[in-house]
């Protein structure tokens, strides 16, 4: 029996990969830079998994060494409109700056969990409530 070409790993552009676990979550790995082509990357395979029904998002940032200050605000505006469709959002960051850029806007973040490992969130993402 073949897997679903939609379970599989799936790379998409500019270094933004999903991984889709079980039927309601996401992860969508970025890779080593945050800039505008990756918003735009990241905004394509996220429409793609909301309209496939996903609705935990796992952002992994945690590779990021460079960015872009405006594209870093750009993915937390997508991760804030993703929260406002009633979908749940986990940010995972080590990068100082990457940080700094997500807290500045905690204010329009909602409530989406910033955490330092994508581990940590998928354990966050089980101990919720089904």
């Amino acid at each position: 029996m073949a897997i679903p070409a939609r379970l599989l790993d799936s790379p998409d552009a500019d270094g933004v990969s999903t991984r889709r676990l079980g039927e309601t979550t996401c992860v969508i790995e970025v890779g080593h830079h945050v800039r505008k082509s990756t918003v735009a990357a990241l905004e394509h395979v996220a429409a793609e998994a909301v309209i496939d029904g996903y609705r935990d998002f796992v952002v992994d940032l945690t590779r990021v060494g460079r960015y872009q200050t405006p594209a870093v605000h750009a993915t937390a505006d997508l991760c804030r409109r993703l929260a406002g469709m009633g979908c749940e959002l986990y940010v995972a960051a080590r990068n100082p700056g990457v940080i700094d850029c997500l807290d500045r806007v905690i204010p329009a973040r909602g409530t989406w969990l910033l955490g330092d490992s994508v581990g940590q969130l998928l354990q966050a993402v089980l101990a919720r409530p089904a």
